[in-house]
């Protein structure tokens, strides 16, 4: 198994976040051989916890991943790990940034320049038309604006930039097997068309 599969695989493990998993790497040499550790040398590195180790040991790797896989071919979704050239540089400097991005869309906007925009989901008319306006202003300038697709100040700011013909990058809470909130996946798609969609989870967290 290479550095990207065992990332992939890692990044699914209970208990194994972001910090843990580099932290294994960095104790073991490499991704992959921290992978095939026993539960013993895992408990000894004394990063993990005795479940965690046996969740990382009886882990069903190969058939996560040929379900991930597939998953992944059909909903044409991009899987970029740390141990990929194309990661973001960025992700590689911050403490607990996500080591695996599942994406759909234009993958080399993850190396634009970009603002966030996040609200309230029960955002008040004015404070949508207030995002909408600030998302496209922020795009005729050349901003990647970046958002979470939830319902309210969300939604407002990534169809502001779609408006402008501006690109968009939405963040999600879980896999991309799943559109949260059901209303939105109509705007998911104009962004996977005119930006990316992104997220940390493998494709079947709901």
């Amino acid at each position: 198994m290479n550095a990207h599969d065992a990332f992939v695989v890692l990044n699914a493990v209970p208990g194994c976040g972001p910090a843990t998993i580099r932290s294994l790497a960095e104790f073991f040499g490499s991704v992959d051989i921290a992978l095939v550790q026993d539960e013993g040398s895992l408990i000894a590195s004394g990063i993990v916890n005795s479940q965690t180790a046996q969740n990382i040991v009886h882990f069903p790797k190969d058939k996560f991943l040929e379900d991930e896989y597939n998953l992944t071919r059909q909903k044409n979704v991009r899987i970029l790990t740390a141990a990929d050239e194309d990661f973001p540089s960025s992700l590689r400097e911050i403490p607990g940034a996500p080591v695996v991005l599942y994406t759909q869309g234009d993958v080399a906007l993850l190396h634009g320049a970009c603002i966030a925009m996040v609200g309230s989901r029960n955002a008040s008319h004015y404070g949508m038309t207030i995002a909408h306006a600030f998302a496209r202003r922020f795009a005729e300038a050349g901003l990647i604006v970046v958002s979470g697709l939830a319902r309210g100040i969300d939604s407002a700011s990534h169809q502001g930039c779609l408006d402008a013909k501006g690109k968009t990058i939405a963040v999600v809470a879980g896999g991309l097997s799943h559109v949260y909130p059901k209303e939105n996946a109509g705007l998911m798609r104009k962004i996977v068309d005119q930006g990316a969609v992104v997220s940390e989870m493998p494709m079947a967290v709901l």
